[in-house]
């Protein structure tokens, strides 16, 4: 592809009003205006009888080169600032700075001052507005669907589908608009505050869809064509979740050296340069919540989700999904709130699973990331994608853009029939509708859009993996009852007597932080299991079931006997006899193994 292809346009044209001269009138316009300009500065004349002096009130000259409408009272300009010594600054200046104190505040970064009081200063700016050119701001970088646009940090892609680049002033026009995209501007060139959004940049590679999904896939396999069709849904995010009132998040499983970064990195470039990922550890439920709500029909990364951190991003991934958000109080008295509503897709990653709910568990879409060796094609193929990546990625986001409307208007008709095809077969009458739902999803995308996008795998590799991962997962989802049922039938009868500790058990509790060890005899244990499930009329498994699933890899509260520490055995000296260990943690009487409380 080159530039003409993809219609990018500069808005170099647009035109940038002039420091004013010297008046040349000054009766007449001081008659008029209060004021007038003379040597580069605002003047002022003071009457003292019949004598009138005049007296300099500025240092500098200035000009208003946009207005700034955000839709709210408080809005920016751009002010150009010209001193008479001739340097020149440029200022966002909020409307409520535009007071004799507050102005002068700003003023003194650039060595400039304004001898003025509220009267001579309401003037000038009267004066100043009457040519100010008004632009839309736009905060939110995605999709604006009041102009029917999608905004980079440097650039739009209008309805026509054409790019459209800023000036020096993070101004753009279209047509009859014009858009001010604050990250690039000059007047924020020392703004760190906009450092996220500046790597929200559109960058110009050269492959198009057809080339980049065939690389993807031929690198990651069915998890490749799972994240084309994801990318391609955030894309239309705000069509998906207003007709379905969900939207669902990838979640990448599996261990170090199995391909999730690079497989993220590959679907993230689409959408900028930002493709490090945050760490769940680092961030609270409410930052979520605000950083997602920050971009429309983008995608965010959050990584390394582990049973620490489940406690803050379990709540988060419940209401994201549900298209709910974090409602936070303002600092009024008149007890307004604050909702940040989660706006773009997100992918998570860890090497253990999201198993602690199942609530939560069954809104993410799994995807299970196994091998750490690969062929000599797919590396091949990894090599072309990366370096392609590095060059920019954002040009096949706005080829995909083009079929924004042929998306919308089929995608009901679509989905639905598609929801129906996979209720008819019998294998999967027992699937949650919510796994269902993520499976049409993803391959009702495919159908959309499949004439006008090359996509390089049918659609029944598409269809029949996604559904082989939607069965893989509902079984964890019954593991994850299994598992529950267990612990709380152990509650139960150690509560009753029937499970003894000393005898069928026995705990060791750290002395320098909350985590313990419990050791249990699980053949005793599991016949309490089974007791209690005929009890509580809950499904039960047999007892080799059980054991794998206590015993896996991914139960992360499991220890391997090479795993216990030779401190542990010499402390407790197995008086129980051959058991299995699990570490808990513990607070008071409550203690918690896979995120289950028990009051033992």
């Amino acid at each position: 592809m080159n530039n003409s292809e993809n219609q990018i346009i500069e808005n170099s044209s647009i035109q940038i009003n002039e420091i004013p001269k010297d008046t040349e009138n000054i009766k007449e316009f001081y008659e008029n205006w209060n004021f007038y300009i003379k040597n580069g500065c605002y003047w002022f004349t003071e009457q003292k009888g019949k004598k009138s002096t005049e007296i300099r009130i500025s240092n500098f000259l200035m000009v208003i080169l946009y207005h700034l409408n955000d839709g709210t009272n408080n809005t920016k300009r751009i002010i150009k600032i010209q001193k008479d010594n001739q340097e020149i600054f440029l200022k966002e200046v909020y409307s409520s700075e535009m007071t004799p104190d507050k102005f002068e505040i700003i003023l003194k970064s650039t060595g400039c001052t304004f001898k003025v009081n509220s009267f001579q200063m309401k003037s000038i700016f009267e004066f100043l507005m009457k040519s100010e050119i008004n632009a839309k701001t736009i905060n939110s970088l995605g999709y604006q669907k009041e102009y029917n646009i999608y905004a980079f940090a440097d650039s739009i892609v209008n309805q026509n589908n054409e790019l459209l680049k800023v000036n020096d002033l993070g101004i753009v026009k279209d047509e009859k608009n014009l858009y001010y995209l604050p990250a690039f501007s000059l007047a924020n060139i020392d703004n760190d505050n906009y450092s996220h959004d500046r790597s929200f940049a559109y960058k110009q590679g050269t492959i198009d869809f057809t080339q980049w999904s065939k690389l993807v896939y031929e690198t990651f396999g069915i998890n490749g064509a799972i994240g084309i069709s994801y990318a391609i849904a955030c894309i239309f995010r705000d069509i998906i979740a207003d007709e379905l009132k969900f939207f669902p998040f990838p979640f990448l499983f599996g261990g170090y050296g199995t391909g999730k970064t690079s497989y993220i990195e590959s679907i993230l470039h689409l959408f900028g340069s930002h493709t490090i990922g945050t760490p769940l550890s680092n961030v609270t439920t409410s930052a979520l919540s605000r950083e997602t709500s920050q971009r429309i029909n983008s995608l965010f990364y959050y990584k390394e989700f582990t049973v620490e951190n489940s406690e803050v991003a379990n709540p988060f991934i419940l209401n994201a999904y549900d298209l709910s958000g974090r409602t936070i109080g303002e600092k009024t008295t008149d007890n307004k709130t604050k909702k940040f509503l989660p706006q773009s897709g997100i992918i998570f990653d860890g090497n253990y699973l999201p198993i602690q709910k199942d609530a939560v568990f069954s809104r993410l879409i799994l995807m299970i990331f196994e091998e750490n060796k690969f062929s000599k094609e797919q590396k091949e193929s990894f090599n072309i994608l990366n370096v392609h990546k590095e060059n920019g990625l954002s040009q096949i986001l706005k080829e995909i853009l083009n079929f924004r409307n042929l998306f919308k208007s089929n995608f009901k008709t679509i989905y639905k029939k598609h929801i129906s095809d996979i209720d008819e077969i019998n294998d999967y009458k027992e699937i949650p509708s919510r796994l269902k739902n993520h499976a049409a999803l993803l391959t009702s995308i495919y159908e959309i859009l499949y004439k006008v996008l090359n996509f390089p795998y049918p659609f029944d590799n598409l269809l029949f993996n996604v559904i082989d991962y939607m069965v893989e997962q509902n079984n964890m989802l019954e593991d994850i009852k299994d598992i529950s049922s267990f612990w709380k039938a152990a509650e139960c009868f150690v509560n009753k007597g029937l499970l003894t500790e000393n005898k069928d058990f026995v705990k060791e509790e750290n002395l320098f932080n909350d985590e313990g060890r419990i050791f249990i005899k699980y053949d005793t244990f599991f016949s309490y299991y089974i007791k209690y499930c005929n009890e509580n009329q809950l499904n039960k498994v047999d007892k080799t079931s059980l054991k794998s699933l206590l015993t896996s890899k991914s139960n992360k509260s499991f220890v391997p006997s090479s795993q216990a520490s030779r401190k542990t055995q010499a402390i407790i000296k197995n008086p129980i006899g051959s058991s299995y260990q699990f570490i808990y943690t513990k607070n008071d009487n409550v203690i918690k193994i896979n995120n289950i409380d028990l009051n033992f």
